[in-house]
């Protein structure tokens, strides 16, 4: 949804012309307008700017005035400079729609869970560490139905899912455990993510699930994942909708 050019050496950039229609696109999709109607709704968004544009698209789109609550936690999870985002002063003057009070002065440090090529143990202890805090803040929230924005990276690491961009994800948030149970996202069922019979993984992730149209969209040589369709648990739990 930005950096078109893939520079990752462009900070904290603005979503392309391609990535706010995505943005719109994305509020008209099922899963997202019926969290969008729900009369017990948190919206969440990461501080990094493509996001935040992308949740205050999503609710123009939408129509209807909804709070939104910037999160620090799940931010994207590498340290380049299209990663890492500006001060929160900075962005109080541009967003100032967005509550931004969870995020502290100086959120976008952080270490990156893959550095040249391998995996920074380091890294991954804090992004875990971060997961499990972000799960639990959720958790202990009054709102039955939650919309969350992020990024490729972090939902990989955090859901164990390969979302292609503006795919939105249902997922179930058990506060007893603190555990998410993933659904299905608005391309269809989440199935194992394999390349060439081999489970897909992100720098340093779990084996990763996606939908067969993503995977189709990212290794079109490849075909259908395996067909293990995930259950569609039902527990007392809150309602996530996850869009990256």
């Amino acid at each position: 949804m930005h950096n078109i050019s893939h520079d990752n050496s462009i900070h904290d950039p603005r979503l392309s012309d391609l990535g706010l229609s995505q943005a719109a696109d994305a509020a008209k999709e099922e899963i997202v307008q019926s969290f969008l109607s729900s009369n017990s709704l948190l919206f969440v968004t990461s501080p990094l700017t493509r996001t935040l544009q992308t949740s205050i698209k999503i609710i123009e789109t939408f129509g209807r005035n909804i709070p939104i609550v910037a999160h620090h936690d799940v931010q994207e999870i590498q340290t380049q400079p299209a990663n890492t985002g500006r001060p929160v002063g900075e962005l109080k003057l541009e967003f100032s729609s967005i509550d931004f009070s969870l995020v502290p002065d100086k959120w976008y440090i952080k270490p990156s869970p893959w550095v040249n090529n391998r995996v920074n143990e380091k890294g991954i202890v804090a992004l875990n560490d971060r997961i499990k805090r972000f799960a639990a803040w959720l958790a202990q929230r009054p709102e039955t139905h939650i919309i969350v924005v992020s990024h490729h990276g972090y939902i990989c690491h955090a859901l164990g899912v390969e979302l292609f961009n503006a795919e939105a994800l249902a997922v179930f948030l058990d506060p007893s455990t603190n555990t998410y149970d993933v659904q299905e996202s608005n391309f269809g069922p989440v199935v194992p993510f394999t390349v060439k019979n081999v489970a897909h993984t992100y720098k340093g992730s779990q084996p990763l699930r996606a939908s067969a149209k993503t995977v189709g969209l990212l290794h079109p040589e490849d075909g259908d994942p395996d067909s293990d369709v995930s259950s569609n648990k039902e527990f007392s739990s809150k309602r996530c909708c996850v869009c990256q």
